[in-house]
C-alpha cells in the first residue's frame, strides 16, 4: 500500500472577517460535550492527485460539498490534526470516485442542528436518532461516510445512524481509536 487518504481537522483563524461564529459555536459545544477543550470545528478528506501534482481537499463547507486545493484551504483554515491512512490504489480510487459523485450536494446545515439535539440528549443519558434528515452533507458526516464505506479497518464499525450523529470530535475520536494519534 503506497497510497494514502488523509482525514483532517481544522478551524478558521481567530482574526477572520467576518468572524467565524458558527465555527466558534461548534468548538464551544463540542468542548462541553467532550468535557475537554476542542480546538477544531471542521473535518475534511485530503488526497494527492499524481496526474495533477496537487493535494485536493474534499469537504462540506459553505453552501455545498466541494473540492479545494490544499494551498487555498491553508489560506483560509488552520490545520489542527491529520490522520494519514495507508490505503490500496483501489480504495483511493473508490474514495475519489465517491467524492466526485457527491460534489455539489447541498451543505446540510439543519442536520448539524439535529446533531446538536442528539448530543444534548446524550448529556442526559438519552440516545436518539438525528431528528433532521436534510438532503446533503455536514462536514463530519461526509468524513464519517468516507471512513465507514471505504477504509477496510473501519467498514463494520460505524452504522448509518452513527454517521448521522457524528460531529468533528466524534470523527477524531473514532480515527484516534482505530488508527492512533494524528499529526
Amino acid at each position: 500500500m503506497s497510497d494514502t487518504i488523509i482525514i483532517g481537522f481544522s478551524r478558521p483563524p481567530a482574526n477572520q472577517f467576518p468572524p467565524p461564529v458558527f465555527a466558534w459555536a461548534i468548538m464551544a459545544f463540542e468542548s462541553i460535550v467532550a468535557r475537554k477543550k476542542v480546538n477544531f470545528s471542521h473535518s475534511y478528506v485530503r488526497f494527492h492527485s499524481d496526474s495533477y501534482s496537487r493535494d485536493l481537499l474534499y469537504q462540506a463547507s459553505g453552501l455545498r460539498v466541494n473540492f479545494i486545493g490544499f494551498p487555498m484551504f491553508l489560506s483560509q483554515e488552520i490545520v489542527v490534526h491529520e490522520f494519514v491512512i495507508p490505503v490500496s490504489a483501489e480504495t483511493k480510487q473508490a474514495v475519489i470516485q465517491f467524492a466526485i459523485d457527491n460534489v455539489g450536494a447541498p451543505y446540510a446545515l439543519l442536520n448539524a442542528f439535529g446533531i446538536v439535539a442528539v448530543k444534548f440528549m446524550a448529556l442526559f443519558g438519552k440516545k436518539i436518532k438525528n431528528p433532521v434528515n436534510q438532503k446533503g452533507h455536514f462536514c463530519s458526516e461526509l468524513t464519517a461516510l468516507t471512513v465507514k464505506d471505504f477504509l477496510d479497518a473501519t467498514k463494520s464499525k460505524l452504522s448509518v445512524d452513527d454517521v448521522k450523529r457524528m460531529m468533528p470530535i466524534d470523527d477524531y475520536n473514532f480515527l484516534a481509536a482505530n488508527f492512533g494519534g494524528g499529526s
